[in-house]
């Protein structure tokens, strides 16, 4: 999955866009239509030799070679001694193993599936799918988790060709074109005062007048929202009857990301499916004109059924009578599997 990124100024700021143009950026900037439908696919050579001097990121990087998967990779991690992820995945090879490995043995039962990652943060789950040698397409807005996601691709040999990072948050409207990237979040669900979480970031979609760039620099105070129904017909999606995974963890707007997805969503094979949802995300995404069920039936239309992840086990649920088995918790992972997960790789 190789792709070719295109570097866009903008007048006012300056910021440099690493990711190819979109059909409104390719007509103001003279660029052949043909390319209209591509995707903010991030060049990592070439952002990584502009990003240096980001004042968000820390000044040290931290890798680490993980030798506890199957097909051992370098990674590219935060601080391992506040950010709970990298700290994790610095110890013990990943974060919420069971959950990853129940995706991991999703995608060896699908060899030829590719991931569709929808919330990437540093890529761990992109990684490891592509060291199985998976093709995989990423959505992660944030620069300074796209930063270690680039940092990890050119580490490994061969992960360039396949993975596909797209710099941009995913929606259900192609009508609001940017978000703002909130890190109070980043203080959230830490086991201890002075820890970070740099996977809970939430987005919220900005009105733009004539769809200018808000303030601040993109991928630090805001980003570019795009539908994943957009974008078919690119090269970087996995095309119509093909297999895939796909793994949703965007904060609180899987609902809108799955909804802008689900025609794309109707034309592949989806043989597993892992999202991290909650009570109120289901309320909000039913009240929706109907939004959950809708995007329930389509899972259950490729012969899948619901698991809840409960004390460390999958528990199948019902997807119809939801409300008994939500509301008694919080957060929670659900899975869309052929049968019960496997959490043993």
């Amino acid at each position: 999955m190789a792709f070719v990124a295109l570097v866009v100024y903008t007048a006012s700021s300056g910021d440099k866009k690493w990711f190819t143009a979109s059909s409104s950026d390719a007509q103001s900037n003279g660029i052949e239509n043909d390319i209209r439908e591509s995707p903010f696919a991030v060049d990592c050579a070439l952002f990584l030799k502009s990003s240096s001097d980001l004042a968000v990121l820390p000044a040290e990087n931290h890798n680490v070679h993980v030798v506890q998967a199957e097909h051992p990779f370098d990674m590219s991690l935060h601080d391992t001694e506040r950010e709970v992820i990298s700290r994790s995945i610095n110890q013990e090879g990943c974060f919420e193993c069971l959950i990853l490995n129940s995706l991991l043995n999703a995608l060896k039962k699908s060899p030829d599936a590719s991931l569709i990652d929808i919330g990437g943060n540093i890529g761990m789950y992109s990684l490891y799918a592509a060291s199985y040698g998976h093709n995989v397409i990423t959505f992660e807005p944030m620069k300074m988790n796209q930063e270690k996601i680039c940092q990890s691709i050119l580490s490994n040999v061969h992960f360039q060709d396949r993975i596909t990072l797209i710099g941009a948050a995913t929606s259900n409207s192609s009508a609001s074109k940017y978000v703002d990237l909130n890190t109070k979040g980043f203080k959230r669900a830490v086991p201890k005062k002075g820890d970070l979480n740099y996977g809970s970031g939430i987005v919220q979609e900005i009105q733009s007048e004539n769809n200018a760039p808000p303030p601040g620099d993109r991928g630090v105070h805001y980003a570019h929202s795009l539908t994943i129904d957009s974008l078919q017909g690119t090269k970087h999606l996995p095309q119509p009857g093909s297999h895939i995974v796909l793994k949703v963890d965007v904060e609180g707007s899987e609902c809108k990301a799955l909804l802008g997805s689900l025609n794309y969503l109707s034309m592949v094979k989806i043989d597993y499916a892992a999202i991290e949802l909650g009570y109120v995300r289901m309320q909000e995404c039913h009240k929706d004109g109907g939004a959950l069920e809708k995007i329930f039936d389509l899972f259950t239309s490729n012969g899948l059924e619901l698991y809840l992840f409960d004390k460390k086990e999958w528990k199948k649920v019902d997807p119809v009578n939801w409300i008994p088995w939500a509301r008694v918790t919080g957060f929670f992972d659900i899975a869309w599997s052929k049968g019960i997960p496997n959490i043993i790789l």
